[in-house]
Formats: C-alpha cells, structure tokens, sequence
C-alpha cells in the first residue's frame, strides 16, 4: 500500500513536503519547500540521507509533477545532516546547483573534531571520565552524518533571489549553525525560517567542540534582526507553519534571558566548570532532571550551557579561568 506523502501548499507554488528523520529523533521530520517556480523547480533543503526520507521526497515530487532530473537549483539553509544529507543522491540524478552560505561548505567547520582537539575540550568543560566515552561515540555519530557540501553558488546575506513568482531576499542569520540562511519574501510577508525560528522547541544553540563564534551571541542578535521584519507567515524547518514571527521571537529571547539568569543563580555560590553548571539547570523544564537525561541529551545541554556561559563572558557577567567560570566581583 503506497503511503500517503505529507505535502501541504503554504503559499501559491510553494509547497512544503515533511520528511520523516531517523528513528527516535525526538523532532520528527524535517521541512523541505519546493517552488514551482516558472523558471523551473527549486528545492529549499533536501532532508537527512536515509532510504526512508529518499522515498517519501520523490514520491512528492512525483506528485507535484517534477521528476528529480528537472531539479536545477538546491538552496542549502544550512549544511546539518537533517537538511542537507540526500544532497549527494541527488547530484546523481540531477545537474544540480547550490546555493549556501561559505561557512556551510565543506571543510568550513567539522561536526566534530580529532580526538586530542576533543580531550582538550572535554578537559576544559570539566567533564569527568565517566562521560568521555559516550560524548566520543556522539561526535563520532556527527562525522558520519557529516554532508559533503560543495558549493556552486555562495550567498552570504542581502542577495536578491528572484524564483517567479517569488522574489526571495537572502538572509544570514548565525546561531544555529554559523552559515544559517532563511528566505524572506517582502511582498508576501513570507518568512522560510529553517531552524532559526521553530514554533514548539527553542532551536539547539551550542558550543560545540569545533565552533569558536559565541553563537548564543549571534543567534540573540539575529533573532533581534528577524524582529524587525513583518513577518505575517512563518515556514519553520521543523513543526508546523505559523503566522507572525514576532511573538514567537519574544517568547525565545524570554526563554534566553530566563536561562541566563539560571546560570548567574547556579554561579552564585562560587565558580563552577561548564559542566558543573549543566548539572545544576533544569533540562525539560524539570529541576534535578540530569541524571534522567541520555548521554545525547547531556552532550547537547553540555554545549547550550557553554554557550550561554560565553555570551555572558561576552556581555561583562562572567569572567572565565581556566575552564571556570565566576561571577565578577562587585
């Protein structure tokens, strides 16, 4: 029995197809977007590198009429495996051209890194023995799923993108990822988000091994962007579309904000390790919910914590040694 494929039409000639992601990944699917546009199909992302994602992508594109050799153009918003993973498939059926931010390309930042570069960080977050393993079998996971992006055309924020009957100004938007890219379509007040703005989950914003660019410090300023665009319809790159962008924005920054003054409070009875801080903040909205969490879950909130422990470094909260972080004396 064919299984039914979940395409929606948000806007005339843009549809947004939801390809499933691995098993037990807690978001689900992942939005790719087609435009049908009189220049010809354009594919907004492509979904992660699995047969299952394959198929449920050219069933609809072969619903909506396209066969993946009419593919010319693939705007990459980002270069994370959930998005970009069956790029390589389709270069093989199609001539196809990408689009993405420098910072996506490959060779541009690592999902993970040598095993020395790894200790190093492990060392300087605090994390004990015990943890090592599973956090190294983790980033190992992030190479494997790593994308071999190459681009064909670099954008990199303010480009005019004109796909009739849309005309899509390029945004660069870091946090997330350091090349994030989202769409903005000002006739229409259309926003194509990707995972800057989600509408149930506050978007991943780490600190991981390989980054070096404050990216909670990014991601605030782009939100701050993004606020002030009007925005009456946003297409997220996971969950369902939403209407403005501005009170979803608000209610993020309020997330942020709350969050770093969790971390002030932890710090407020000496200077702690990125970990030792981790250990202390609520996960899932529950206090005490550490040791509940799975090593990905821990590996995750390990690089959320050092991320904000960074913007407030960056800001005059915190002063950093060592791999300790303090609070600064009155």
């Amino acid at each position: 029995m064919t299984r039914s494929v979940p395409i929606t039409e948000e806007a005339p000639q843009l549809f947004r197809i939801a390809l499933p992601l691995w098993p037990r990944h807690p978001l689900g699917h992942v939005n790719v977007y087609l435009v049908l546009s009189d220049a010809g199909p354009i594919l907004i992302d492509c979904g992660p590198d699995t047969p299952e994602a394959y198929e449920t992508l050219l069933q609809a594109l072969r619903t909506l009429g396209v066969a993946p050799a009419d593919l010319r153009t693939l705007f990459l918003t980002h270069a994370h495996p959930d998005h970009c993973g069956l790029l390589v498939r389709l270069r093989e059926a199609a001539p196809l051209r990408c689009y993405a931010h420098p910072e996506e390309a490959s060779g541009a930042h690592r999902e993970s890194s040598p095993n020395g570069a790894l200790d190093e960080w492990f060392a300087r977050a605090g994390v004990p023995e015990t943890e090592r393993t599973a956090f190294r079998e983790i980033s190992r996971t992030f190479q494997r799923r790593a994308c071999a992006v190459t681009l064909d055309r670099p954008v990199t924020g303010e480009e005019t993108l004109v796909w009739p009957p849309y005309t899509f100004r390029v945004l660069w938007v870091p946090g997330h990822a350091p090349g994030l890219l989202c769409l903005y379509e000002p006739a229409r007040h259309l926003l194509i988000a990707s995972d800057h703005i989600l509408p149930d989950t506050s978007p991943h914003v780490g600190s991981l091994p390989h980054r070096h660019d404050k990216p909670l410090s990014s991601y605030l300023a782009s939100l701050e962007r993004i606020r002030q665009l009007p925005v009456e319809r946003t297409l997220p790159g996971h969950g369902q579309p939403f209407g403005e962008a501005r009170p979803r924005i608000e209610e993020l920054l309020v997330h942020h904000r709350e969050r770093l003054q969790e971390v002030l409070t932890v710090l407020a009875d000496g200077p702690k390790t990125a970990y030792e801080v981790a250990t202390r903040l609520a996960w899932m909205g529950r206090r005490d919910s550490w040791p509940r969490l799975d090593p990905f879950q821990r590996f995750l909130a390990l690089t959320e914590t050092i991320a904000h422990l960074e913007h407030l470094v960056d800001i005059g909260e915190l002063v950093a040694s060592d791999g300790r972080y303090a609070l600064l004396p009155l």
